[in-house]
């Protein structure tokens, strides 16, 4: 495989060049994090290249995972292999600056601690290093997920084994309980509800191998 490198921004230029409207001073703090949604397509582009994948854009996102967006939506991307077992992935790019949300499996959800409001002082580089985590992590090794029992029991999801361990919970009250069932027997079959990462795409000699999570 090929390693993964993040794009070079050059100081000026993506992050001073973008057009101001309104409050200046509010609107420069937004775009410095302009980068960030760069950064989610290279990452798209490298698994595509990399992984046994089809991306498709724009989609909708399952209704297990549309309750819990929580910004406006400027293209949703789909990342699966099709294979079963192995997971499915879609980013969820923002109308403004940075802002996006990764979902994975039937209810996994990423928190990369970005609201994008205009007093936010995060930096960038901070929150696209959780973004390469996130998308790293799944595509090398997946995530678990598991239902608690009974129908007002919380969903849990778990990426470990990286920096740091991505991990939480979600109520699934509220599910139709046909969609719930389905939920729990495919996760059944999965070796201890782990959703796997992807298929290493052929080398020259036609050779698929998995990536090392």
């Amino acid at each position: 495989m090929h390693e993964y490198l993040r794009p070079v921004f050059a100081e000026s230029g993506e992050l001073d060049g973008a057009d101001v409207v309104g409050d200046e001073a509010d609107r420069v703090r937004q775009e410095r994090y302009r980068p960030v949604h760069s950064v989610a397509q290279a990452l798209i582009e490298h698994v595509d290249r990399e992984y046994d994948v089809h991306v498709d854009a724009p989609v909708a996102l399952p209704s297990g995972h549309a309750h819990s967006l929580g910004h406006d939506v400027s293209r949703i991307v789909r990342i699966a292999s099709g294979r079963p077992g192995e997971v499915t992935v879609w980013v969820v790019f923002g109308t403004e600056p940075g802002v996006l949300s990764v979902f994975a499996g039937f209810f996994s959800q990423f928190d990369l601690w970005f609201c994008g409001c205009e007093v936010c002082d995060e930096p960038w580089e901070e929150i696209a290093g959780s973004l390469e985590e996130v998308v790293l992590g799944l595509a090398g090794g997946g995530v678990a997920e598991s239902l608690g029992p009974g129908r007002s029991g919380r969903a849990r999801w778990a990426l470990t084994r990286w920096r740091r361990d991505w991990s939480g919970t979600v109520p699934s009250l509220g599910v139709r309980r046909r969609e719930r069932h389905r939920w729990e027997d495919q996760l059944a079959q999965l070796p201890d509800g782990r959703w796997s990462g992807w298929t290493v795409r052929a080398d020259a000699d036609g050779h698929a191998v998995r990536a090392d999570p």
